[in-house]
């Protein structure tokens, strides 16, 4: 079912609109003249399509019909309206010119345009071109095809402020005509000057006759374009020069009186009256029409005028406007099935769904979080990296700027990020190429090898391998779960469902320190296996979770020409049966995609620069700007804060609550009272005691897991060296201020 405007009873005018859900026709009671109401459509049958409108023409034409002057009795009740623009949402047997998500127009018959969705024979609707506006095309069709003029002539238009007026006017000044223009209030006279009118005459208040026999030095016109009608129609005649052409193509001001032929064989003049439906009889003319249209209008050789705008519903407000000579500029639109406004629910499904999907996210977090904690552990590096242990046992003079060298321990840290990164590139081409859903499973495999592997490594090969593994479990994790939350997800949830991911790294990094916390005080050199193997619990629920996940109606549509199962899919994540707007801009969306050939060409041009650039610079300086590191401190860590007041004061009070040791730094013995009440567990004066030696008793020559210091050269070098193995250093500031230098070796 969709909502139409349906006249019952032919009556009118209809002044005002009222707020409730029926609109009846009747003689007596013109308040009453269009009834809003549900029909039936059905599905399209051979050679037919099915049309979701986006907007929809007015012209005075409707009102005729409203008001029976076209009226047929076999044709009751009927829908006005014979111009509009919209999506395909459906085609019939046969239909071979047209597919779903298509943008098409379509002019004259059959009518019935003022509905929300059309059935409509394939040969009726024409295509438009992307760079026309579907409001445009909704308003330039009808008018377009009507407005034949050649050049070199000396035209007169009357309404030259209305719908065809306008484009008559742009279309003859553009051919070299001399274009006369007349209109019914002064206010109007601006706007036909800009579309093109050499001269404007207000004929309700001046002799339009004698004036264009004055502009013309009593010559008179060699065409008049007349859609007023009985209040101009003698007065165009008289107009005319001999052998002059009379163009009536409309009655707004009422019907014609019937024309002797002697009042055209005084002048030898020509009268017709042209109907539109000649125009689109037949299909490869309505095609060359509709071209023209549209092909002036990129042009800019027309500039459509849509100066109103009403709701489908408020449609006898709009005939009212149009009789009362209230509107000006091109037809008025009726915009329906806007962007966005879909129609969807939070469903259960989609939630257990994307809890499956998000624990991707968790695996990520898990295995960063894993890596540092791994590699501080004594007896892993034993087992794996003997050199490194020996030297930082023995060597007392190691610099506080690089406190090993090994390319082996190197290898191990970095082949997670190298092989994520080429494996991010491949699962882009898996994605596209096969869908979201066999992504995640890849993702997930990849992590239960690793898992396996780095849990029973017996060497350092077989851990490496098991990083790189990881690496690719990581690649195919993070480029397919953000995608399939934010597919899955309704729109207006999407941003905070794909937040789930952000999320469900949380959740990893947190749970990796804490078990890297607990493994710690397990006796014996088997320890750090608990920490790796345990990523296999997480991969473990994602792998065959993975095997039941949907796949998202985006993947659907991009592989599978029948609509049919990606619409079904999308009631069933939606909630509701009414998912038509979305899935026509679905299908729209990924015709457009295929037929851009290069995407990575396509991406670098300027129109798309900007989101190019915040892309590429929001993660980047996200990481140079240290904002990663300053909230890297985890629970049980232990924290040294330098000047622990003004920054050092919030640090101190964060890092407590997060569940770290907190070692707090200050200047004077005034200052340690409210160091402590801040949170430091303990407070050291810098300036009397040498804060190195301190930390080290306190941390039982561990060294601290990370330094704030905001003071400077005072404390750098000493912070430094407070530092355990893979320490995070954060300078905030000099206080004491100097220049501070690192010197590379």
């Amino acid at each position: 079912m969709v909502k139409a405007i349906r006249v019952h009873e032919l009556g009118g005018p209809q002044p005002r609109v009222h707020d409730f859900l029926c609109h009846c026709i009747h003689r007596t009671n013109p308040d009453k003249v269009l009834k809003w109401e549900e029909v039936e459509i059905g599905e399209p049958k051979e050679g037919e399509v099915r049309v979701k409108k986006k907007a929809i023409g007015v012209n005075f034409i409707d009102v005729y019909f409203r008001k029976g002057l076209y009226y047929k009795a076999d044709t009751m009740p009927f829908s006005p309206g014979m111009e509009a623009c919209g999506v395909v949402t459906a085609v019939g047997p046969g239909v071979t010119d047209r597919r779903v998500g298509d943008l098409v127009a379509y002019v004259g018959t059959p009518m019935g345009s003022y509905a929300e969705e059309q059935i409509l024979p394939e040969n009726k609707v024409v295509p438009v071109p992307p760079s026309i506006d579907p409001i445009v095309a909704a308003s330039v069709l009808l008018k377009g095809m009507t407005a034949q003029v050649k050049p070199g002539h000396t035209v007169l238009v009357h309404a030259a402020a209305g719908g065809v007026g306008s484009l008559l006017c742009q279309w003859a000044n553009a051919l070299g005509a001399t274009v006369i223009g007349t209109v019914s209030t002064k206010e109007k006279t601006a706007q036909a000057k800009d579309d093109g009118c050499h001269h404007v005459i207000v004929y309700t208040k001046e002799d339009f006759v004698a004036r264009v026999t004055e502009i013309t030095s009593d010559n008179g016109v060699d065409v008049v374009y007349d859609s007023v009608g009985k209040d101009t129609f003698q007065g165009s005649l008289a107009c005319l020069k001999t052998r002059g052409y009379m163009v009536s193509f409309g009655q707004a001001s009422g019907a014609i009186d019937p024309v002797p032929l002697s009042a055209l064989a005084a002048n030898s003049l020509f009268l017709t009256r042209p109907a539109l439906f000649q125009y689109t009889a037949a299909r490869d003319k309505l095609l060359e029409v509709a071209g023209e249209v549209f092909a002036n209008v990129a042009s800019g050789v027309l500039r459509v005028r849509v100066n109103h705008k009403y709701p489908l519903s408020h449609a006898a407000q709009a005939h009212a406007d149009l009789e009362n000579r209230k509107t000006s500029g091109s037809a008025k639109q009726w915009q329906l099935g806007e962007a966005g406004q879909y129609n969807s629910r939070m469903t259960l499904f989609v939630i257990i769904s994307c809890m499956m999907a998000a624990i991707g996210g968790v695996i990520f977090g898990y295995d960063i979080g894993i890596s540092g904690g791994v590699t501080s552990m004594e007896p892993f590096l034993k087992k794996f990296f003997p050199e490194v242990n020996i030297k930082m046992k023995s060597d007392t003079k190691i610099s506080n700027y690089c406190k090993f060298d090994s390319e082996l321990w190197t290898s191990f840290t970095s082949s997670l990020y190298i092989s994520g990164l080429v494996a991010s590139l491949f699962a882009s081409l898996v994605t596209r190429a096969y869908g979201r859903k066999p992504s995640i499973l890849a993702g997930g495999a990849a992590f239960l090898a690793s898992s396996a592997l780095n849990g029973a490594a017996m060497n350092i090969y077989m851990l490496i391998l098991g990083h790189l593994l990881l690496g690719v479990g990581i690649g195919f994790g993070n480029q397919a779960v953000p995608l399939y939350l934010s597919e899955m997800a309704p729109p207006k949830y999407r941003g905070a469902i794909n937040n789930g991911f952000q999320f469900s790294f949380g959740i990893g990094v947190l749970s990796a320190n804490l078990i890297n916390y607990g493994s710690e005080k397990i006796k014996g050199g088997w320890v750090w296996r608990i920490s790796l193997a345990m990523a296999a619990v997480p991969a473990s629920m994602l792998t065959p979770g993975a095997l039941f996940l949907p796949e998202t109606p985006n993947s659907l549509i991009q592989h599978n020409a029948d609509h049919q199962t990606a619409k079904q899919m999308l009631q069933r994540i939606r909630g509701v049966d009414d998912v038509q707007a979305e899935l026509v801009d679905l299908i729209k969306a990924n015709h457009i995609s295929k037929n851009i050939k290069h995407p990575f060409k396509k991406i670098l041009e300027r129109k798309y620069r900007p989101q190019l650039v915040m892309a590429i610079a929001i993660p980047f300086f996200q990481q140079v700007t240290g904002i990663n590191v300053i909230s890297a401190v985890e629970p049980g860590q232990m924290v040294l804060v330098h000047a622990a007041g003004g920054v050092g004061f919030h640090l101190c009070q964060w890092t407590n609550a997060i569940g770290a040791t907190v070692i707090g730094t200050v200047s004077t013995q005034e200052k340690p009272a409210q160091a402590k009440e801040d949170g430091c567990h303990h407070v050291i004066i810098y300036e009397e005691e040498d804060f190195v030696a301190r930390v080290k008793e306190i941390t039982f020559n561990n060294g601290v897991d990370v330094v704030y210091d905001g003071v400077g050269k005072v404390t750098f070098e000493g912070s430094l060296a407070a530092l355990k193995t893979r320490g995070h250093m954060v300078s905030l500031g000099s206080h004491h201020v100097s220049q501070i230098r690192f010197p590379y070796k």
